[in-house]
């Protein structure tokens, strides 16, 4: 048993190995192991994974290959391997301080918590990215008592807390019964968090406010190219989220942010193709939710857009 595992699943990053045994390299944490799990890619990832991490001769690293199946059964793995009393998780395009690790672990520790909360950088382009007033700064949650299990499901809810599984670190016993769910290809680190939350009896949750990591936004990183196909997985995500919980605040939070997200998707990528679809489903699953002002409007331009093209659509196909 060792004090903390970090996984870190890969797939196709030749690039970034280096990088990245070279982060591990210089962490200042012992009592640890860092699991690197090569989730079959198909270039030369792990032939050079294990080249550098046979030169820095660090016994705290951990090569393991597997056949490919996505980076949520990766995790898995990577889970169900570990021997750590805390787990933690990185991913291997990312960058992350020397103290990252020791950071996290004494965080946790001396707050005495089941989960914690780190912020993070989001680098594009290789420079740090402003946060929208919609993205969640943990920094701004932390206080001196812990929260509890009910307001983390708010903030989960709400979007003040995303699933990035590179911002906390929690104890492993709280995966004994929860896995990353391989049907997912978006928001699987999401619905995992929130299986977490709702299988625990209680939880002391603190959030924390200096970060050391740093998340890399790639352009065509599989999150990012998903559209449609993907947009489906996150909304199915939070619905199901919705059906489980039986809080009606939280079930409002929750129809409201599907219904701003389906409308942000439906600006950015709409296809006349896919419209009709889009227009039933808006109209009758979430006429409960509250909107500001400014996205009534949107909503609204959106429900008339769709109506034409769902109309276009249905007259293309009767031409026909």
């Amino acid at each position: 048993m060792v004090k903390v595992s970090l996984i870190i699943p890969i797939f196709n990053l030749a690039t970034y190995v280096e990088r990245l045994v070279y982060c591990l390299k210089k962490q200042t944490f012992t009592d640890c192991e860092m699991l690197i799990i090569d989730d079959g890619s198909s270039d030369n990832s792990f032939e050079l994974l294990q080249k550098f991490v046979r030169e820095c001769e660090d016994g705290r690293i951990k090569v393991l290959s597997k056949a490919h199946s996505g980076v949520s059964d990766t995790r898995n793995v990577g889970i169900e391997r570990s021997k750590g009393e805390y787990i933690m998780f990185a991913d291997g395009d990312d960058s992350f301080a020397s103290d990252y690790i020791s950071e996290y672990v004494s965080g946790i520790e001396e707050d005495d918590s089941d989960i914690a909360f780190y912020p993070f950088d989001i680098v594009k382009g290789g420079s740090i990215k402003e946060l929208t007033k919609y993205q969640t700064r943990y920094e701004e949650l932390a206080r001196d008592n812990h929260y509890s299990k009910r307001d983390l499901l708010e903030f989960l809810s709400t979007g003040r807390v995303g699933g990035y599984p590179v911002a906390y670190i929690s104890k492993k016993s709280l995966w004994d019964k929860v896995q990353f769910d391989t049907r997912f290809e978006t928001l699987e680190d999401l619905h995992a968090l929130f299986n977490l939350v709702m299988r625990s009896s209680e939880l002391k949750v603190s959030f924390f406010k200096n970060g050391y990591y740093s998340y890399e936004v790639r352009e065509d990183s599989q999150v990012h190219t998903a559209g449609w196909e993907g947009f489906y997985d996150r909304v199915s995500v939070e619905i199901d989220m919705k059906k489980r919980i039986n809080d009606p605040k939280l079930k409002k939070n929750l129809s409201s942010m599907i219904y701003i997200e389906y409308l942000n998707h439906v600006f950015n990528q709409m296809n006349p193709d896919q419209s009709r679809e889009m227009y039933v489903f808006l109209r009758f699953n979430f006429f409960d939710v509250k909107l500001s002002k400014k996205q009534r409007i949107k909503a609204l331009v959106a429900m008339v857009y769709l109506n034409v093209q769902s109309k276009r659509s249905k007259n293309d196909q009767n031409a026909r």
